[in-house]
């Protein structure tokens, strides 16, 4: 069950890094979607994933390149789940011996299998040393 749960904190842990990670109504608002939003989206109020769900909604006239970005970060999430869950299979045995003391979400599993690095399984290391790095907590 507590690598269930270190799955999705883990995973949970890098989503509110930045935009390379998901697209929320603000992010959709910049670059080139941003000329996309003041057209299709005109008075809709940003929050809740209201402008993403438009933007979905008119696909259809959404130009090139916002859809490249979109699908960019599409992949960027894919890329990260994927390793999360190579974290989690190789790290089952030295998640719950060494962090079994930490509260899930945030980061802090991650964080604690770094700190104890010297210590964990060779497969353990190799995939927290090709985790994406995050950005420090505000």
């Amino acid at each position: 069950m507590k690598i269930l749960l270190a799955l999705l904190f883990l995973n949970l842990s890098f989503l509110p890094t930045a935009f390379a990670d998901t697209e929320t109504d603000e992010t959709a608002r910049s670059g080139p979607c941003r000329a996309d939003v003041e057209k299709l989206c005109k008075g809709i109020q940003p929050g809740e994933g209201r402008i993403v769900n438009c933007l979905k909604q008119n696909e259809a006239q959404v130009s090139a390149a916002c859809k490249a970005r979109r699908e960019k970060h599409k992949e960027r999430r894919a890329e990260r789940r994927e390793n999360v869950k190579q974290i989690v299979e190789s790290c089952k045995t030295d998640i719950d011996t060494l962090c079994k003391d930490k509260k899930a979400g945030r980061g802090r599993i991650i964080d604690c299998l770094k700190e104890n690095e010297a210590t964990l399984s060779p497969a353990c290391k190799a995939a927290v040393a090709e985790a994406p790095t995050r950005p420090a907590q505000k």
